[in-house]
């Protein structure tokens, strides 16, 4: 039991790491974003679809029951497929592309993705 804790909190300060890494873009152009603070993520996410937003796959299909662990192979699961990584307290953060190749990230507070609220989103530089 020490051991998986250890793991996921390796997997947390390294994604925490790279997200803290990753610097803010603001696009000139790019699909509307307005709204989402405070929406259940399924909500957020219809509205992202709606204004032109594409979840982008951030980890291989025939990979991800290996790669994923608990709260993510759950969202996985339920195929929201732009899932990037969770956190042990229920954090999770999602990527989203647009026509005009913006990315952005969307992050999320809850145990359950169907009732986990959209608590912060910016636009992020392409690697």
């Amino acid at each position: 039991m020490k051991r998986r804790q250890l793991i996921c909190l390796a997997i947390f300060l390294v994604s925490g790491l790279a997200i803290a890494q990753e610097r803010s873009c603001i696009p000139s152009s790019h699909a509307k974003v307005s709204g989402m603070a405070g929406l259940e993520y399924p909500k957020a996410r219809k509205a992202l679809l709606a204004a032109g937003w594409q979840p982008l796959l951030t980890h291989r299909v025939n990979e991800a029951d290996e790669t994923l662990m608990g709260q993510e192979r759950d969202v996985w699961k339920q195929r929201y497929y732009e899932i990037v990584s969770c956190t042990v307290n229920g954090f999770c953060n999602f990527l989203f592309n647009d026509v005009y190749n913006n990315r952005l990230r969307v992050v999320t507070s809850g145990e359950d993705i169907k009732s986990a609220v959209v608590i912060n989103f910016r636009f992020v530089c392409n690697p």
